[in-house]
């Protein structure tokens, strides 16, 4: 069985959550119970739910099961709330062959970065690519709160 994700199958999940997601608000975010990598993206519009999971570094799909969650959300998860609860998910990209994902909310306001090399990582970032909190920190990429975020081009959404 497959491991890890390759930038080939993110190219056609990008495709697939697009297609399914572009447009919905995101209603609510959680941890998912046994793991503290796992998160939860609930979706919504009128008349339709789509759940989506992202395994930090390892996965992300869409599913009509829910899973269990904490009672109480980890500290990253509520900051994700605090900025991204009720905002529209205006766009979804890869990064160019690589293996990132972006959603982009609210127009540009907020970015949701899932990074799915090495042991994962899911990044919140404002207009202007300033890390606002990251999962984890990773040595290797000096990824600091406050600091530009410099994986990808911003023009990224600009195609």
């Amino acid at each position: 069985m497959k491991q890890r994700i390759s930038a080939l199958d993110l190219q056609l999940l990008t495709v697939e959550l697009r297609d399914s997601i572009e447009s919905y608000r995101l209603n609510n975010i959680y941890n998912i119970a046994d793991s503290n990598r796992q998160f939860l993206l609930k979706f919504n519009k009128p008349d339709s739910k789509v759940n989506v999971v992202v395994d930090c570094g390892l996965k992300i799909h869409m599913t009509g099961f829910t899973r269990p969650t904490p009672p109480v959300p980890s500290g990253f998860v509520v900051k994700l709330r605090k900025h991204l609860k009720s905002k529209r998910l205006t766009a979804i990209r890869q990064v160019s062959n690589d293996r990132i994902i972006v959603f982009q909310f609210a127009e540009g306001k907020f970015y949701l970065v899932l990074e799915f090399f090495s042991a994962g990582n899911v990044i919140l970032l404002d207009e202007d690519f300033r890390i606002l909190s990251l999962q984890r920190i990773v040595k290797e990429h000096e990824n600091k709160v406050g600091e530009k975020y410099e994986m990808y081009d911003t023009s990224l959404f600009t195609q």
